[in-house]
């Protein structure tokens, strides 16, 4: 007998993410989950965990949000100043170009140029990262196709509406470090090196 194992993430994020997870557990949709040991609802998700001892409970290592477990101290790559995870990826990749952006608006670029520069190289990314992906579906999905039912598991409609949508989101993702970054002051990210 085949058993398909749905796993839900993010189980201590929030409480009301914790209720939906309880939920669906107690439906028999979902039969695992991963925990987040940072989350703010860390300890909602324990109780809970203890109260539905058939829901299997992994461990999540969150590096994108919140507050770290270690002192922050330790992690000055991954956290900010206010000792939270930075904001995310690109931001991250901006923010630590500041100085090269500033020296490149020094010399004369434009804010459409540094837009365009940062946006060009962000969506390289998300691109490349959407084709390594969709080959990955494409792979996953043949694998599990014996034990779906109902479904194909290659289906080309939801890979055309999902890519996108995620290249929208990766398109966001970038614009709002890249703005930020053309607001930068020249004469003040040149003092700050």
């Amino acid at each position: 007998m085949r058993r398909l194992i749905v796993n839900a993430d993010d189980f201590g994020f929030t409480a009301g993410i914790n209720r939906g997870i309880v939920e669906s557990h107690t439906r028999g949709i979902v039969t695992s989950c991963t925990l987040m040991a940072n989350g703010r609802a860390f300890d909602d998700a324990v109780r809970l965990a203890k109260s539905f001892p058939r829901l299997s409970v992994g461990c999540h290592v969150v590096l994108i949000d919140g507050e770290p477990v270690l002192d922050a101290k330790q992690l000055p790559s991954l956290t900010s100043s206010s000792a939270q995870f930075r904001d995310g990826v690109m931001s991250f990749a901006v923010a630590q170009r500041t100085h090269e952006i500033g020296l490149r608006m020094a010399l004369g670029a434009g804010t459409k140029q540094v837009l365009r520069l940062i946006l060009e190289e962000g969506m390289l990314l998300a691109s490349i990262g959407l084709v390594i992906g969709l080959i990955g579906s494409y792979f996953v999905g043949r694998t599990m196709k014996s034990v779906l039912y109902q479904i194909t598991a290659i289906d080309p409609a939801a890979f055309g509406a999902v890519a996108p949508v995620l290249l929208v989101s990766a398109l966001l993702a970038c614009y709002i470090p890249a703005r930020r970054a053309t607001q930068v002051d020249p004469m003040v990210a040149l003092r700050d090196e």
